[in-house]
């Protein structure tokens, strides 16, 4: 019995070495990283579970994404939901604080040739450009797609602008444009990693596994989404990798121009453009994102990664991002990240150094050389529940606050306060119980990005007319 137990342990040893021994190469050889476990338990099973996730809650708008939910933050959530329920009873629909103060972008002196844009609704024959990144807060779209639409009522519509390849209805969407692929693809994220530094503009690539097809359109069927149609590829290494249909025709791109680091394809169309198909026929060829434009307007074009923090930013590769974001050449850049790093150590610093570097770093990576004006968005606020039951803003929170502001005085970029917006501290819970924030304490229902979008055109509306008496 002994004999047969030993014989046992010894077949599970050998199990185990050769099972590490098959897994370690995938980590140093590109050609065989599909096998990567982790790719499997971190990139798919991860925003399958936010799918899961959003399905499962019947009561979840479609712009509202969350991170994955844990043991103990379904605990939290239910303590929090019994509690709210109690507040809910005694606490009047109009207590909320959404506009405490006169609602102002700070050091809006750093906006004028973004205002100046818009007051031309558009330059060049391109559309007024604005790239904003971040994470969860905007992934569903809901604050952006409300700032984009004020604009572009009060502008033009420029449409959807730049979006990702790698864009998934699981884990983010755009108001604007519809993206589905077909085939087999890897996507790659600057949270996760595993490109060596070729995320793209957006800080998401699609890489096709097998030959595959992406096909854009507008969520609303038939609505048109530019004139001008441009992709941002990889260097390809075959004559014809990829194919083009612009509304059920083929189509040859009307000029490609090559970049050291990628190829940016573009087609000019004489008619609107309202659905899109590229066959893509070159094996591993890299797909960073497309656009569709008119050629006046407004785009406010999100490019949110979920999870997220300052230090996520490194893994954008220097060379290639540079060129894209040259490219595109942006009439703004949004930042609005920090709800991920709230347990950040330079939090705790009575300066911020190391905190404020680390944003720096990031606010530099985005903004990179290009000439746009840029503005940072502080996080909205994020709570804990005390022992006694209440729901409190988390004790970094106004610290991240500041340490952004002081940056974008720093990097002479304009600054709003979304979380005085709000209501500074504890407004978490006046908003939870108003029905505007989940009760995961950190993300806002569909209600709860609108009234934020709002706040923060109004805020960008009266800077603009401010500019406008001016000039």
């Amino acid at each position: 019995m002994l004999a047969i137990k030993n014989k046992t342990m010894l077949n599970l040893g050998i199990l185990y070495i050769a099972c590490i021994a098959g897994i370690l190469p995938t980590y140093f050889i590109d050609d065989i990283k599909i096998f990567r476990p982790t790719r499997a338990l971190g990139e798919i099973s991860f925003y399958s579970y936010l799918n899961n996730l959003l399905s499962k809650n019947k009561k979840a708008p479609d712009t509202s994404i969350s991170e994955p939910e844990t043991a103990e933050s379904a605990s939290t959530k239910n303590k929090v939901a019994t509690q709210t329920k109690k507040n809910i009873a005694t606490t009047s629909p109009n207590q909320a604080q959404t506009a405490p103060f006169n609602n102002v972008i700070e050091g809006d002196q750093h906006l004028q040739n973004f205002f100046k844009a818009l007051k031309n609704k558009g330059r060049d024959g391109k559309p007024v450009k604005v790239l904003h990144y971040g994470d969860s807060i905007i992934a569903g779209d809901g604050i952006a797609s409300t700032v984009r639409l004020r604009l572009q009522k009060e502008f033009g519509n420029g449409g959807p602008g730049f979006y990702v390849a790698g864009m998934d209805p699981r884990w983010m969407r755009r108001g604007d444009v519809k993206v589905t692929r077909k085939g087999e693809w890897d996507i790659f994220t600057i949270l996760f990693g595993g490109n060596q530094g070729r995320y793209g503009l957006g800080g998401i690539v699609a890489t096709t596994l097998k030959a595959g097809e992406i096909l854009i359109n507008h969520p609303i069927p038939n609505h048109q989404l530019g004139r001008q149609f441009e992709m941002y590829t990889q260097t390809p290494k075959t004559a014809q990798p990829l194919s083009l249909e612009i509304n059920g025709q083929a189509v040859e791109f009307t000029h490609k121009i090559t970049h050291s680091s990628f190829t940016q394809w573009v087609y000019s169309s004489p008619d609107p453009i309202i659905q899109i198909k590229i066959k893509v026929t070159e094996l591993k060829f890299e797909i960073y994102g497309a656009v569709t434009e008119f050629s006046e307007g407004v785009t406010w074009e999100t490019t949110a990664v979920v999870g997220v923090s300052s230090g996520s930013f490194k893994n954008l590769g220097p060379t290639q991002f540079e060129e894209q974001l040259i490219a595109r050449a942006p009439d703004l850049v949004v930042l609005m990240i920090g709800g991920n790093e709230l347990g950040h150590g330079g939090l705790y610093e009575a300066n911020g150094k190391s905190y404020k570097d680390s944003y720096i770093s990031a606010l530099k990576k985005v903004r990179g050389n290009s000439k746009a004006d840029c503005l940072i968005i502080s996080p909205l606020d994020q709570a804990y529940m005390t022992e006694d039951g209440q729901i409190t803003s988390k004790p970094t929170m106004s610290k991240a606050v500041q340490f952004q502001k002081e940056v974008s005085a720093e990097a002479g970029c304009a600054f709003w306060n979304s979380w005085r917006f709000m209501g500074g501290v504890n407004s978490y819970s006046k908003w939870l119980n108003q029905g505007l924030a989940w009760t995961d304490l950190m993300h806002y229902t569909e209600k709860g990005q609108q009234i934020i979008g709002n706040g923060l055109f109004e805020a960008l509306i009266s800077g603009y007319r401010n500019f406008e008496k001016s000039n």
